[in-house]
């Protein structure tokens, strides 16, 4: 079923406008930051007032050794995440944290070098701390040639390759040249603490952005964004589904991707959930992967704005139930999934609670898959929280198409972004 909110209604009970090229991309989360429903929220952007060399900024974007909530230490990953409009050249610029997959990557500082020159032809070779990431089917770069990964001893330092991969040319390599991987995921995910409790209801929402090298990532599917519960349990997965895995509907020129979501759960709960102990999906739910009955479908398109809703009404001792809508720049909000019954889980180190929120950008495929080397660049904006809010209907806003500001020359600024309520 779809639900279009007014003008009027928007107005009224959001505090901001129906979406124009006029309106703040940010609007809408101010709005929401200052409700009383609001509970915890991420901007991905510096605070109010503050300049771009402050050095007050909140740090949420480096690693967790650095008090941040990157996964990584961020130093020796580069920012995958980061937020700097001024200083971003992509032609998709967005004010917004910018997240990065490149092509290839190091994946840490000295990830690994060549051991001992090689020349053209040379299908086994040395190579410097090799490490686990050096996987089966894995295209290595090096200089400009690029290479699969077909055998490998790790213990000696040693790995088969098969050469000239991709189009590219089997050349001489010197000893001490780097190797990097190829790399379809996002290494420094951003992990926000939520931390919810039963007997409340809750609305997550954030925006999401990706750009046109999408189109050709040649990727099945990246599980964008997750809902934790119980610690790193993955429990709600919102994915994007590429390539022939979109939904029916989404088979057209410049459609990116179908919206899916993934249960962890398991089947066939039983009517009674006291039974089910809790990590079951409802009797009404047909599948969990990907997640159904799905009330509608949801097309992605590149360089546009998209806004996800997700209620979830969580329950004490009984299942919970979960309302998911979508909308994007130019179409109203989507329902996607109606009253659900699912169960934020009763196990792991943090039971009965949806921990965080995750903005992941992950596959399992470790396969150079692209047809061609171009960094796929995606940015994220404004997540925010409410609780017990009356209705989730009230709120549901196609984002305003985001601004592209002027890059500037110069140092770079910090990187970093605004945390509330924490």
């Amino acid at each position: 079923m779809k639900r279009i909110l007014s003008s009027a209604v928007l107005v009224a009970l959001v505090g901001v406008s129906a979406p124009s090229a006029e309106v703040s991309p940010h609007a809408y989360f101010d709005a929401l930051v200052a409700r009383s429903e609001f509970f915890k929220g991420a901007s991905f952007r510096p605070a109010a007032g503050q300049p771009a060399t402050s050095v007050h900024y909140e740090k949420q974007l480096l690693g967790r050794q650095a008090g941040g909530y990157a996964q990584t230490a961020n130093a020796s990953y580069g920012y995958w995440v980061s937020y700097d409009p001024a200083a971003d050249r992509d032609p998709a610029r967005q004010d917004a944290a910018k997240v990065i997959i490149p092509a290839f990557s190091t994946i840490s500082a000295g990830f690994a070098r060549l051991a001992t020159d090689i020349n053209s032809t040379a299908t086994v070779i040395s190579v410097t701390s090799a490490t686990s990431n050096l996987e089966l089917k894995t295209t290595l770069k090096i200089d400009q040639e690029l290479m699969i990964i077909t055998a490998r001893d790790l213990p000696a330092g040693i790995i088969t390759v098969a050469r000239g991969q991709h189009g590219s040319t089997a050349a001489s390599h010197s000893a001490g040249t780097a190797l990097t991987r190829s790399t379809n995921s996002l290494q420094n995910q951003i992990r926000v603490p939520v931390k919810t409790t039963d007997g409340h209801s809750y609305v997550f929402t954030w925006d999401s952005y990706w750009t046109e090298p999408y189109l050709s990532a040649g990727l099945t599917n990246h599980k964008a964004f997750q809902l934790t519960s119980g610690g790193d349990n993955i429990w709600f997965e919102t994915t994007t589904n590429f390539g022939d895995t979109v939904g029916a509907n989404c088979h057209v020129n410049g459609i990116l991707a179908s919206v899916g979501v993934r249960s962890y759960n398991l089947m066939n709960g039983p009517a009674t959930w006291q039974s089910a102990f809790g990590d079951y999906l409802g009797p009404l739910v047909t599948r969990a992967e990907p997640l159904r009955p799905q009330a509608q479908e949801f097309c992605l398109k590149a360089n546009t704005w998209t806004r996800f809703w997700i209620r979830v009404d969580q329950r004490a001792n009984d299942y919970d139930y979960v309302d998911m809508w979508v909308a994007d720049e130019t179409r109203e909000a989507v329902q996607i999934f109606e009253r659900m019954p699912v169960s934020v889980r009763v196990t792991g180190p943090t039971p009965n609670e949806i921990d965080t929120f995750w903005l992941e950008y992950n596959t399992s495929t470790i396969m150079h898959t692209r047809g061609d080397q171009n960094d796929l660049v995606a940015y994220a904006r404004n997540f925010a929280v409410l609780r017990d809010l009356a209705d989730a209907r009230t709120i549901l806003a196609r984002p305003v198409p985001g601004a592209q500001p002027q890059p500037v020359s110069g140092p770079a600024a910090p990187s970093n972004v605004r945390i509330l309520r924490f």
